[in-house]
């Protein structure tokens, strides 16, 4: 009993160092439970071994898309220099893109007045374990980690799908194309628009706290140096801890 309740809160510390695999290991698990019902309801003590499996295939797949999709499109350097206009129609409506945009500039500038690389892990550090994260912020990348795990299967589907109707491969109808077209659609729309909001609400929040910076003089002597620390909301850390601190905007 002692080693099942170790290896449950080993599971449960795994799932909340990655950002939204719980919810993924419970879509896969319903859905590998339907499909097994279906096509072969003798082997339903497949389910938990299928599931995670799927689960943390899908999951490290789809971790490619930040590189991919998001970055490229929403990152601190877009190739146009400003975010496109495809990027702004894959936002969605509203000025949900801008106002990260002006977010993520204005915490950054509370720590360096130029640069912003490193904002995003600066904000992130100073948040985790902390209420302000556990709520909103974390739910809404928890479930664009969710909707990014869908896009690259449901896009292998719709290209099978596509094949299979120019050859003679076996297909469904035409309403399971369209069906796997919206669902592939709708997945990048929703881990897009997701991630932006989880982005502005952690800007927003890093950029409302007060914040300012001192140094602490460990002796008398010239040895150690002197501590920069920061006090941001109700932390103290050290200045060599801050990303958005350290980095040079200049260095290529």
């Amino acid at each position: 009993m002692e080693i099942l309740e170790k290896a449950v809160d080993m599971t449960v510390k795994k799932f909340e160092k990655t950002p939204g695999f719980g919810y993924v290991v419970v879509l896969a698990s319903a859905t590998g439970g339907i499909v097994l019902k279906l096509f072969a309801p003798e082997s339903s003590w497949l389910l938990p071994l299928v599931a995670l499996a799927v689960s943390f295939v899908a999951y490290w797949v789809g971790g490619f898309l930040d590189d991919i999709i998001f970055e490229p499109l929403y990152g601190l350097q877009p190739k146009e220099g400003r975010p496109s206009t495809f990027s702004k129609w894959l936002a969605g409506p509203g000025a949900r893109l801008d106002n990260m945009i002006e977010e993520r500039a204005r915490a950054a500038k509370k720590f360096h007045l130029t640069n912003q690389k490193g904002i995003y892990k600066t904000a992130k550090k100073l948040l985790s374990n902390t209420e302000l994260w556990d709520g909103r912020i974390k739910l809404c990348l928890d479930f664009s980690k969710v909707f990014r795990t869908l896009i690259i299967p449901m896009a292998c589907l719709l290209g099978w799908q596509l094949l299979a109707a120019s050859t003679d491969l076996p297909v469904a109808g035409l309403g399971c194309l369209i069906l796997t077209t919206s669902i592939t659609v709708i997945s990048i729309m929703l881990y897009v628009n997701l991630r932006l909001h989880h982005m502005r609400l952690l800007y927003k929040t890093v950029a409302d706290m007060p914040a300012f910076r001192f140094v602490v003089n460990v002796t008398a002597g010239c040895w150690p140096p002197p501590e920069v620390l920061w006090s941001v909301g109700d932390r103290v850390i050290s200045e060599r801890a801050l990303l958005v601190c350290q980095t040079d905007p200049n260095k290529k």
